[in-house]
């Protein structure tokens, strides 16, 4: 009988937002912007500005019940005036930790004699308070003296959290101590999260131990610089494989529909030997593919991949929201001695429609209560509200 009931409650809910039978509340839009890593207590908005003047009396709160339709993360009500909404200090990249814009969505509710529905959406702006950081002191490379003008070495990006345009990461540049001859130059193309180095000489190999040593320095226009080294070794006359791997895709898409699961596809790259070629004990580990993610803003630590297997997983350390959310990210393929390709990867999450009506949802949190009246574990309609007659006769029917 219970079920019974709450089932047709939920029908009467439905039925009257269907119709729009009911039209209690006005609903008032406000997008404001506030800075995170402000103090506690900070005033971030004051709401009469936002509502018509005859709502408002006076200028304080005197009869007028401000709440919160749910608890929203970080923000309050002040006690002595519930019009200003304040703040708690705000660390946008715990709270949007792969995001590069960041919002809070609160819904309030100011009652006298009718009601409003304030949706309140708050962009969290990004300041520069953390450098970007290298996971290395020290990056070796090997590569066959016999590579071909054009080839690139892909470098690990640092990693910076300040994810917005703006404070991210703006360049990276070469130191090369006093080295007179270096094949090299580099290449940071940010929209498509690519560092490399492309050979644009001949290596040259003079003598055994012929290695090119220099630095490479990261910096987002405002905090400290960070720098790593970056050894590259000039290997003789290893010729047995001059082509990088090559992935079976240039564009993998992957939709996940169970958020519960962490596995999200497979990529797979195969050798493209430009001849043939014995392989002995020695040479196996040149046959071996390498895969690696691409490190990006929207992506940092976000998904990680078996180095040799090629499988993709959702970190399952992070909890974030995913629901209706795209990624897009790039993986490497390599060889021991980095000779590389890249491939994109699309990865979808939950794009089936979802049972999440806001009006309904506002409906059911505030005019319930309203309407609906519980009394010993029973629901009565209370008196002088207006409900449709047939509403009415199923809601006595069910009770029968």
């Amino acid at each position: 009988m219970k079920m019974k009931k709450y089932l047709l409650l939920i029908l009467i809910i439905i039925i009257i937002e269907k119709l729009n039978i009911i039209k209690c509340f006005e609903e008032i839009s406000i997008e404001i912007s506030i800075k995170e890593e402000e103090e506690n207590g900070t005033m971030i908005i004051d709401l009469r500005s936002y509502i018509k003047s005859e709502f408002l009396q006076n200028n304080n709160s005197n009869g007028y019940i401000i709440r919160f339709v749910r608890p929203c993360l970080n923000l309050y009500i002040d006690k002595e005036n519930s019009f200003k909404i304040r703040s708690f200090k705000i660390d946008r990249e715990k709270l949007c930790q792969y995001e590069k814009f960041c919002y809070l969505n609160c819904d309030l509710f100011i009652e006298k004699e009718a009601i409003k529905l304030v949706k309140l959406k708050i962009n969290i702006e990004d300041i520069n308070d953390h450098k970007p950081k290298f996971k290395k002191e020290l990056y070796s490379y090997e590569l066959d003296e016999n590579l071909l003008i054009g080839f690139r070495l892909q470098l690990e990006q640092a990693e910076d959290k300040d994810l917005s345009e703006k404070n991210s990461i703006k360049n990276y540049y070469l130191n090369l101590f006093n080295l007179t001859y270096f094949p090299f130059k580099l290449n940071y193309d940010k929209k498509n999260h690519l560092l490399e180095l492309i050979l644009i000489k001949n290596l040259e190999k003079k003598n055994k131990n012929e290695k090119y040593v220099f630095q490479l320095i990261v910096n987002d226009g405002e905090n400290e610089e960070d720098k790593c080294l970056i050894e590259i070794n000039i290997l003789e006359n290893q010729q047995y494989n001059n082509l990088p791997p090559k992935f079976d895709l240039n564009l993998y898409k992957f939709f996940i529909f169970n958020l519960n699961e962490t596995f999200i596809g497979k990529v797979h790259a195969k050798n493209d030997f430009n001849f043939n070629f014995n392989l002995n004990n020695n040479n196996n580990n040149y046959k071996q593919i390498y895969y690696r993610i691409i490190p990006s803003i929207e992506n940092s630590n976000l998904f990680q991949i078996n180095e040799t297997s090629g499988e993709i997983f959702l970190n399952e350390k992070q909890k974030i929201n995913l629901f209706d959310k795209f990624y897009e990210i790039f993986i490497e393929a390599f060889y021991l001695n980095y000779l590389s390709s890249l491939t994109t990867i699309q990865i979808y999450f939950n794009l089936t429609s979802q049972f999440n009506n806001n009006e309904q949802e506002n409906f059911i949190q505030i005019l319930i209560p309203k309407l609906f009246k519980k009394i010993d574990n029973k629901i009565f309609i209370k008196e002088n509200i207006s409900v449709p007659i047939t509403i009415l006769q199923l809601f006595i029917s069910s009770s029968s």
